[in-house]
């Protein structure tokens, strides 16, 4: 007797309706099996999708309150030297008086 594998992936994408019904009619065993490999295969990308997404959302949090605290630190200095002078401007005034958002400091850079 003649073993054979189910169809593959790609063969299975490429068949028609009517194709894929006689083959999984012949051998509905390997089909299930077949069945069960794409679902695991799914399974196991998922995983490995989330991992990534996780290690991006932590590397993406970390560098913006990086350049949130590189901004707030630059923005000190710039006032700090406008006290100095005796006049804070645009930006540096927002800053001293206390207005400056995160946001305005991602725009800055």
């Amino acid at each position: 007797m003649h073993t054979y594998l189910f169809r593959s992936r790609k063969a299975v994408l490429e068949a028609d309706e009517a194709e894929l019904i006689r083959d999984v009619c012949s051998d509905i065993d390997k089909a299930q099996k077949k069945l069960e490999k794409l679902r695991a295969r799914i399974e196991s990308f998922q995983e490995l999708a989330d991992a990534e997404l996780q290690a991006l959302n932590t590397a993406e949090t970390k560098l913006t309150a990086a350049i949130v605290a590189a901004l707030l630190s630059q923005a000190q200095r710039c006032s700090a030297g406008a006290d100095r002078s005796g006049s804070a401007t645009g930006t540096d005034a927002r800053y001293t008086a206390g207005a400056l958002t995160s946001a305005d400091l991602l725009i800055r850079a």
